[in-house]
Order: structure tokens, then sequence, then C-alpha cells
């Protein structure tokens, strides 16, 4: 299921997983891209009132320094999520990366998201899997994006696919106020009620389809939306997330 539109070229290579940051994978072809966003006005607050540190030695960097991303662990492997066929994260939930990424989730410092997807692209070229026809997201829950202004997981998307040089489409809405993080193990095993965005089935046809989150723990969010997915018509999906932390809830 990807939308409808031409295919795109041979894959370039790209520099290794970082840290600290891969380069783009050349230059990415035409496609309906989505712009980067322009920062906000809690984005712009947040940087004057709190000038950006480094989590993890505290001397000013954004979003890091050079030596802590450098001891970023990589992501530990994991087999996918039943219904996707391949799962890539650059990093583990923890550390640096994780103080990087729950600034940018709860505290407005969005100004990682574009380091992090660009660590995404280079994780899905150094895994060698043949380019995607497009890729999507999984929707923040309502309360989460009303609160917070933004829909991560989306900004991370538009920066994976501009990387990669494919379309970035919303293909998936949420139908539960409230976001998995604060549930329950037994609510978050079960995953969040996803379903196909109205009117995205009349602009999409079989194909392989890239599904961007910024941290998977459980799996099971990644799950549901492969089976939205898939029922909707999709030959293959691929996850990518920025980071993981498998086996726990």
């Amino acid at each position: 299921m990807v939308v409808t539109g031409r295919r795109y070229g041979a894959r370039v290579p790209a520099a290794p997983v970082p840290p600290p940051v891969p380069a783009a994978p050349g230059p990415p072809a035409p496609g309906r891209v989505a712009p980067p966003a322009r920062p906000g006005r809690r984005e712009l607050a947040a940087a004057l009132v709190f000038p950006a540190r480094c989590p993890g030695c505290g001397v000013p960097a954004e979003p890091a320094c050079a030596a802590c991303l450098a001891a970023v662990p990589r992501a530990p492997a994991a087999p996918p999520p039943p219904g996707i066929d391949a799962w890539v994260a650059p990093f583990a939930y923890r550390g640096v990366v994780r103080e990087v990424i729950t600034r940018a989730k709860y505290r407005d410092r969005h100004a990682a998201l574009p380091w992090l997807a660009r660590a995404m692209a280079g994780a899905w070229w150094a895994a060698d899997l043949p380019p995607p026809d497009a890729v999507t997201w999984v929707p923040a829950a309502p309360a989460r994006r009303r609160a917070r202004g933004v829909d991560h997981a989306r900004r991370l998307a538009t920066g994976v696919a501009g990387a990669l040089g494919v379309p970035a489409v919303a293909l998936l809405v949420r139908r539960d106020p409230q976001p998995q993080t604060g549930r329950g193990l037994d609510a978050r095993r079960a995953g969040p009620d996803v379903g196909l965005r109205p009117g995205s089935a009349r602009r999409v046809v079989p194909g392989r389809l890239l599904l961007v989150d910024d941290v998977a723990t459980t799996g099971a969010t990644l799950r549901v939306c492969a089976a939205v997915l898939r029922a909707a018509g999709v030959a293959s999906v691929v996850a990518c997330t920025g980071a993981r932390t498998p086996g726990r809830g």
C-alpha cells in the first residue's frame, strides 16, 4: 500500500550508522515529501529560556556533544513484531539517546528530531534493505498531539522520507484519545486503537511501506499498525524506529 506514483531509483550508499550522525544518502529523488517543519513559538521560547546542553555531560550542545554521542549504544538485536518484515533502529533506548528523545517529546526540544531522522535513515541503508515506495508513521494520540502541538513521529517520518527520496504520506489515525505511556502492561501489549485514515484507501496501491516511530518497547504499536496496513493491501511493511528496548514493558 503506497501512494500511487513513480517508483524511485537505485539506492545510493550512505555513511555508516552514527553516532554521531550519518551523512544523507545522496540527493533525494523528486517526490511529494513534505518540507521540514519550522520551529514553533514554544520551541523558540524553550531554546531561549533553557539553552541547549548535552544531557550526558552538560556542555553546550544540541542534541548532545560528540563525545557522548560516540558512546551511545547501538540498538540491541530484536525480532520484528508480527506483521513487520524487518525492524531497524540506530540506538538503544537508554542513556543520552533516551534523554534526547524525552526532551523532544515532553520538553519542546524538537531540534533533535532532524538529527534522529538522519540517524534512522542511516540505519535503514546500513541494513541493506530494498528502498521503500513510501514512508508513513505511527500517529500520535490526540491528547498528546494537542498538549505538545506536534506529532513527533510525523516529523521523523518526513525527515526519513527526505533522506531516502520517497514520499511521506499520512495513512493511519489514532482512535483512542490517550497515549500508550502510563498504561498498564496488559493494555500496552494489546496496543493502541489504530485505523486507516479516512480517504486513504482511494489513494493507495500494494507496495513496500516503511513505518516510522520514535521508540518501540513491546512492539505492540508496530504490530497493530502493520495489521491495519496489511488489511488495506500492503504487500510489505518494514519498521524503522529511533530507538528500541525489546523485551521491556
